[in-house]
């Protein structure tokens, strides 16, 4: 069951059911890197700022959600969904090309 779904351009839709967020790109779903799971403290987002790269990210001592065993760390379905159409929309809007 959809809870919820965002359309962000003509190709690309998310949605969120109770299996979690899914990212559809021309119909079909994709399915590389869509996990959220680093965690920031938001005094900590100044520092990001001139981080250029997820490669600086990942060598940076921003921990990393997966690597952590404690669930009072893990975020909702839902703000796991609002992150991804955030970042797609923006990525979209700019045309972000990687």
């Amino acid at each position: 069951m959809i809870k919820n779904s965002f359309k962000v351009d003509d190709y690309i839709d998310v949605s969120l059911g109770d299996g979690g967020t899914k990212i559809i790109v021309e119909g079909e779903e994709f399915m590389v890197c869509k996990g959220v799971i680093i965690k920031i403290q938001v005094m900590e987002l100044d520092d990001i700022q001139e981080l250029t790269s997820i490669v600086d990210l990942a060598n940076s001592s921003y921990k990393f959600i997966e690597e952590e065993n404690n669930n009072e760390d893990k975020i909702t379905l839902e703000t796991e969904f609002m992150v991804h159409c955030s970042n797609l929309q923006v990525w979209a809007e700019f045309q972000i090309n990687y």
